[in-house]
């Protein structure tokens, strides 16, 4: 249909070719996979042992909510799970840990980082889909720092692939920076204003939300609301918003 359509009106290929050249570009640096990839092999070589495993931001308030909510006996699954930075501190603490990523760099690198948890396995993600994870075969999801770098309609249909591979009752654990506090709202619009003065959105500037948003996607994907707060650093720190749901049904 398209060659069709070229043929019936070739003035519009130019146009056209520099169109779908464009959209390539943009869609390359849109890619949270390459964008996260490239930043981390800037740091290794600058630091080359210290940045394997080490993410770019401070886990420590999601582990808080986290971990407490882990026992031996539950099979959990990391969405977004990158290098495995999280999924390492989960493994002790759980049955068994499976680290999923889009990115097949990311995947290679999580399986080093685990190799020494038996318990530990890695999943490489297709898109936005968890398939063929079966249906209902978990106890505990969580992504940490995943919501933020994709739009709201990847996002829901992330929440809702995770909803059907966990167990009914289990729990969700996600989190995603807001733009609810007025400094935290200046910071987003001058991003977003350096990155409109460039020409180009990449990766690397974070999507906000509002709380009540990110609510409002956990509670359309099938989950019930248990906790949601931010971490304990709020006063000093653009921290994000954590929200602990229960799957129904």
């Amino acid at each position: 249909m398209a060659l069709k359509f070229f043929l019936r009106s070739p003035r519009l290929i130019p146009e056209l070719a520099r169109d779908m050249f464009a959209h390539a570009k943009q869609g390359m640096w849109e890619s949270s996979a390459l964008v996260w990839t490239l930043d981390g092999e800037r740091v290794r070589s600058e630091v080359p042992d210290a940045a394997r495993g080490i993410g770019f931001a401070n886990p420590a308030p999601f582990l808080e909510v986290l971990l407490p909510r882990l026992d031996r006996s539950q099979r959990v699954l990391d969405v977004g799970g990158g290098d495995g930075r999280i999924a390492r501190q989960v493994a002790p603490h759980v049955r068994e840990i499976v680290c999923s990523d889009v990115a097949p760099t990311m995947v290679a690198e999580a399986k080093q980082n685990l190799a020494g948890f038996s318990n530990a396995s890695t999943f490489l993600a297709r898109g936005y889909t968890l398939r063929p994870l079966r249906d209902e075969s978990f106890d505990v999801a969580f992504a940490q720092g995943v919501l933020s770098f994709i739009d709201v309609n990847l996002g829901l249909a992330l929440l809702d692939e995770m909803h059907r591979v966990l167990r009914p009752g289990a729990t969700l654990v996600v989190n995603a920076f807001t733009f609810d506090r007025p400094d935290w709202a200046r910071d987003q619009l001058e991003a977003v204003r350096q990155s409109a003065r460039r020409g180009r959105f990449t990766a690397g500037l974070f999507r906000s939300y509002t709380a009540a948003q990110i609510e409002a996607m956990v509670r359309v994907a099938g989950f019930e609301i248990v906790e949601a707060r931010y971490g304990p650093d709020q006063d000093h720190d653009r921290s994000p918003y954590i929200v602990v749901g229960t799957r129904s049904g």
